[in-house]
């Protein structure tokens, strides 16, 4: 094998200075190649495939093998021949926070100082999860530490690492978004020394928010309102398909809707997803601080009219993340109109190099094989040095070299195995772990498949008997039987008529005011309510069961 032939095998495998960023989301998977080269960074090239509606819920993946497909066929286009790969973690099996420590001078001290406050503050079982941290810098309690630290389950995280090997790839980084996000901020020049920023990352299912003052993390926090959001209401409230209501959403009524109709219904969501920013973030900051700067991020960051409604409300500087902004650019594909859906990729690419500002929370097993594989071009070009320097020396004898390259091949091979043991040990200590992760699975797709038509009966029910210029905020199960209705209407008395439609159903056997309250909102007035129903089971047994019924009868 050549010297040219090891070094490309080398960075195939990972130990080079390339690695792919990987972001699964949810409605989509975004893939970049970033190389480094000193202390700039160069985008090889990019992809993005579209995942099907409900192929991942929750973070929560309902097919591995389609997303398995759509994996290998975004790395294809990409094109490359490196296998590294850094890939985000996230969902409810995932702790992010930012922790205040003791500060200590060993590694070992401070590593036993995070474990007792994840035990006694979280807690949580440090042996139950795996987890990673950077030192943010001195807290304002002397003599301690701010950390931000990152902590997941080891079964989601190995189902993530079985599910990038299954697509070729070999993972060398397992991180969050938050991190990922700080990291694209700062190498990309957007945290300025002095001011308080805001980043706002919109996915499709949730949003992630995240203060950062003078470089460093205050907050971390996931919220509900998303993309998805936007869309079902755009579509229930403009009676629009979900695909034309995603249209719309980012590039205004044109003339699939009537603009002023538009206009409210994309307002009152603005104004509903900046009230939940406002709740998240309140109390963090000192008494008269503020937001300097508000930058978005993800799809939703060009929602229509979003970016201008935060900036009226805070009355701050608001921009929309460009990820690329200072690297260098020799992707093949240009990075289309919305650049910031790559925000998180990007930042889990930089972060896998920027070790003092990156988690990694790979298990400890793995985390000893990329450590030994990454030292690897270094062993290499010491290895050539030395021998060019003995050739030039003349004191190197032919008997000498075939016993050094006999020695590095038993070594490799050594290597090779140690390798293989210890994956091998790794599949042993998973399989009870993967046996009880496959039937939580089975017992949760039961009680989705037991409980799907009955929620689907009665949702239709309800969205079929409101009134004009009434909207559902929020539907909560409050027993079997019982259900809460948050919304908002434009008088009681089509609430009073709501209530009427809501009796007049077989399904519901009993309509009860909770609460109605009337505010002043846009130079209009608003009844607040709130209603609690119950359901009739008997009904919406048999009608479930008619369903059944006709469905074997047409086959």
């Amino acid at each position: 094998m050549s010297l040219s032939d090891l070094l490309k095998g080398l960075k195939k495998a990972g130990g080079g200075n390339s690695i792919i960023g990987i972001d699964i989301g949810t409605s989509s998977l975004k893939v970049v190649e970033v190389e480094r080269r000193g202390k700039k960074y160069v985008l090889k090239n990019l992809t993005w495939e579209k995942l099907p509606p409900e192929l991942i819920v929750g973070k929560e993946i309902m097919d591995r093998q389609e997303v398995i497909v759509k994996l290998q066929e975004a790395v294809k286009r990409l094109g490359s021949e490196v296998q590294a790969a850094a890939i985000n973690v996230a969902g409810q099996d995932v702790i992010v926070r930012k922790i205040t420590v003791p500060k200590q001078k060993k590694k070992e001290e401070l590593d036993e100082s995070i474990v007792w406050k994840i035990r006694e503050e979280l807690n949580v079982d440090p042996a139950d999860v795996t987890w990673g941290y950077f030192i943010l810098g001195d807290a304002d309690t002397a003599g301690s530490l701010d950390v931000f630290l990152a902590a997941a389950k080891p079964e989601v995280v190995y189902g993530l690492l079985d599910l990038a090997r299954a697509s070729g790839l070999e993972p060398f980084s397992v991180n969050v978004d938050p991190v990922a996000l700080y990291n694209t901020l700062k190498y990309n020049g957007y945290l300025e020394e002095g001011k308080t920023t805001g980043v706002v990352h919109i996915g499709y299912e949730s949003t992630v928010l995240v203060i950062i003052r003078g470089g460093k993390i205050l907050l971390s926090r996931e919220m509900n309102v998303s993309t998805k959001t936007y869309i079902e209401s755009i579509s229930r409230f403009l009676d629009l398909p979900r695909e034309v209501a995603e249209e719309v959403m980012y590039k205004g009524p044109g003339d699939k809707v009537e603009e002023e109709a538009f206009r409210d219904t994309i307002e009152s969501l603005n104004d509903r997803f900046v009230g939940n920013l406002e709740r998240n973030f309140q109390g963090i900051l000192p008494e008269g601080e503020t937001v300097d700067k508000w930058i978005l991020s993800g799809g939703g960051a060009y929602i229509t009219g979003l970016a201008d409604y935060i900036k009226e409300k805070f009355e701050g500087e608001v921009e929309i993340l460009d990820p690329f902004r200072e690297l260098e650019y020799e992707a093949e594909e240009g990075v289309g109109d919305m650049p910031a859906i790559y925000s998180v990729a990007i930042g889990l690419a930089i972060s896998y190099f920027e070790k003092e500002t990156s988690v990694n929370i790979l298990p400890e097993e793995e985390l000893e094989i990329v450590e030994e594989i990454s030292i690897m071009p270094h062993i290499v070009l010491s290895a050539v040095v030395l021998i060019v320097l003995l050739i030039l020396m003349g004191v190197v004898s032919v008997f000498q070299s075939r016993k050094i390259a006999k020695l590095e091949n038993e070594k490799k091979t050594l290597a090779e195995q140690k390798v293989v043991l210890q994956r091998k040990a790794e599949d042993i200590r998973g399989i009870k772990k993967q046996i009880e992760e496959v039937s939580g699975k089975i017992e949760v797709i039961k009680n989705l498949s037991r409980d799907r038509v009955r929620y689907v009966q009665i949702m239709d029910e309800i969205n079929r008997l409101i009134p004009y210029d009434t909207w559902l905020l929020g539907v909560s199960e409050k027993g079997a039987d019982e259900l809460e209705i948050d919304g908002e209407t434009g008088s009681n008395l089509v609430l009073a008529q709501f209530m009427k439609r809501l009796l007049s159903s077989p399904l519901i056997s009993d309509v009860q005011l909770i609460e109605s309250r009337v505010d002043k909102a846009n130079e209009r007035k608003v009844a607040h309510f709130k209603l609690s129903i119950k359901l009739n089971p008997v009904l919406l047994a048999e009608k479930g069961e008619g369903r059944n019924d006709k469905k074997q009868g047409g086959r």
